[in-house]
């Protein structure tokens, strides 16, 4: 059972970065036309569409810091689905 338990939380796990990935994807694109990161996930949505991947595998909103006009974080709350605790998930581009 503990394994199953593990096993289900590593699924989650490369869900969530699956999904930051296909964000990461639209904020390039965006970046390769724009010359910049955007200013939001709304503005992206506005440049791509509906973005289906914007939630973490527990159902939570990826969060996105445009950090400079090239560079950008996404953050995941994780498992407890509250941002800034030890089980964030976070990528820096």
């Amino acid at each position: 059972m503990v394994e199953e338990v593990k096993a289900y939380s590593e699924v989650k796990l490369e869900l969530t970065k699956a999904n930051m990935s296909t964000l990461r994807q639209a904020i390039i694109s965006f970046i390769a036309q724009e010359g910049r990161t955007p200013e939001s996930l709304k503005e992206l949505k506005g440049f791509h569409g509906p973005l289906g991947a914007n939630l973490d595998a527990w159902g939570t909103s990826i969060k996105y810091e445009r950090l400079s006009d090239e560079d950008f974080r996404l953050i995941s709350a994780g498992k407890d689905k509250v941002f800034n605790t030890p089980d964030d998930i976070v990528i820096d581009y």
